[in-house]
């Protein structure tokens, strides 16, 4: 779902990149790697189960060099498993076997094709969501930010990311 949020009295538009980033429609827009197995979705609920090297499941997208907003909550035993852009900006599930909700800043600083759910252990991985956002117009427009009573061109990667990390798991988008 779109994520509109009010600039300075204005309405500025900054879409979850992410095709079918949910998984309410089953795996649509996600391919597995060969040496991937179990590749489903449930409910909402995607998994897979490594067979061999290089396992991952991924998304076709245009990523350009800009700076995004990541986010994912998954299920695994490995500290392997992570969310990735084409290979790049890992982000490392800690492999508790818990759904825990992982999330980060990263400046993009060449043009990528996917984002993967990538693992290099054995186990059956699980995934709520992954999002992606593009978050450079919310820091140009002076996105207003209550968490931390400013604007996003004036606060730190953590800063933005803490009040993304709220929005998103609130479920309060703005």
């Amino acid at each position: 779902a779109p994520l509109k949020v009010n600039v300075e009295g204005g309405l500025l538009y900054a879409p979850q990149l992410v095709t079918n980033g949910d998984f309410s429609d089953g795996t649509t827009g996600w391919t597995a790697t060969t040496n991937t197995t179990g590749f489903s979705a449930s409910n909402g609920i995607m998994q897979f189960e490594k067979t061999g090297a290089d396992s991952y499941i991924y998304g076709l997208i245009t990523i350009s060099v800009s700076k995004y907003y990541m986010i994912y909550r998954a299920k695994s035993p490995s500290n392997t498993f992570n969310m990735n852009l084409s290979g790049t900006y890992i982000l490392n599930h800690p492999g508790s076997d818990t759904f825990e909700i992982i999330s980060q800043v990263v400046d993009v600083t060449s043009n990528l094709t996917t984002v993967r759910l990538q693992t290099g252990a054995a186990g059956v991985n699980y995934v709520d969501y992954a999002y992606l956002f593009n978050i450079s117009t919310l820091i140009a427009n002076k996105q207003y930010s209550p968490l931390y009573n400013t604007t996003f061109d004036l606060m730190s990667d953590a800063q933005i990311k803490a009040q993304m990390d709220l929005w998103v798991n609130n479920g309060t988008l703005p």
